[in-house]
């Protein structure tokens, strides 16, 4: 394989399998950036937010020993806990035991199908998203507190949010964001990307779905985007993931390009990212 730029890195000391370059510099989890993650449904970014995720938490990685470094709020409105768990066991880190105090995960679609069972859409769709900018700041800040940095933010899968009813315009996707970013370190947010072909034969909620899209490319400060090969899957390439700057501007090196991965089971345990040609 031929090397990696210091881009492809996760934060020190957590590395891809096989590799001592990280995905992500670990001067982001310093910072009040904003990340994009988009992927398709060929290509699920789940992994790539396990490695921020995974990243985040860990201050340095040797044989012996896991120092945990930075607290994280994991919400997701896409994949449920114990997907996750098992994904992160897989990687030998085991959110439920070892990090109680430092690791949140607010499992978004379960609490919307809770409570639609007894209230009704637009009262829903109103009081759902007060209550998690209330019960997600509030772990925010309790992470953050007694000398803490401020934690790192991931949301998963915001997009199905409008598929659900529980936000009506691009707007209230960017706002919920932005509000929460106020009480966050670096923020990553994940939504998968539409086809041309399904602009073409789209509705009102499909247009949202990309102006949202567009919004958070202006708000962001780098985007990882996954895309299936032009081709389709090959045995040992899942797809590509191509990195390129956001809207505003970033104050660290980052240099962009296109590389290919591969996720042999859908977990960051089986995730290489090379340089195309050289898998």
């Amino acid at each position: 394989m031929s090397s990696l730029p210091v881009l492809l890195q996760l934060f020190d000391g957590c590395y891809l399998p096989g590799r001592k370059d990280s995905l992500v510099p670990k001067s982001y989890s310093d910072t009040k950036k904003l990340i994009l993650v988009t992927g398709t449904q060929c290509t699920n970014p789940s992994w790539l937010l396990q490695s921020f995720v995974r990243a985040s938490l860990i201050a340095e990685r040797t044989p012996s020993s896991l120092d945990i470094s930075r607290n994280v709020v994991f919400v997701s409105f896409e994949q449920d806990y114990h997907f996750h768990l098992e994904c992160f066991k897989k990687s030998r880190l085991n959110i439920s035991e070892q990090l109680s105090d430092s690791f949140v995960f607010i499992d978004g679609v379960q609490s919307i199908f809770s409570e639609s069972q007894t209230t009704e859409k637009t009262e829903l769709a109103e009081s759902q998203q007060a209550q998690w900018i209330t019960q997600i700041k509030s772990h925010l800040q309790r992470l953050s507190a007694n000398g803490m940095p401020p934690a790192t933010l991931v949301i998963e899968g915001i997009d199905n949010l409008l598929y659900l009813g529980i936000m009506r315009s691009e707007r209230d996707v960017l706002m919920f964001v932005s509000r929460l970013r106020e009480d966050a370190g670096t923020t990553i947010v994940s939504l998968n990307v539409l086809s041309q072909k399904s602009l073409e034969n789209s509705g009102d909620l499909e247009h949202i779905h990309n102006r949202s899209i567009e919004g958070f490319y202006r708000m962001a400060h780098a985007v990882y985007s996954l895309r299936p090969l032009p081709t389709g899957r090959a045995h040992d390439i899942t797809g590509l993931l191509r990195l390129v700057r956001g809207g505003q501007p970033l104050d660290i090196s980052f240099d962009t390009g296109e590389y290919q991965y591969f996720v042999g089971d859908g977990n960051l345990s089986s995730a290489s990212v090379f340089v195309k040609g050289h898998g």
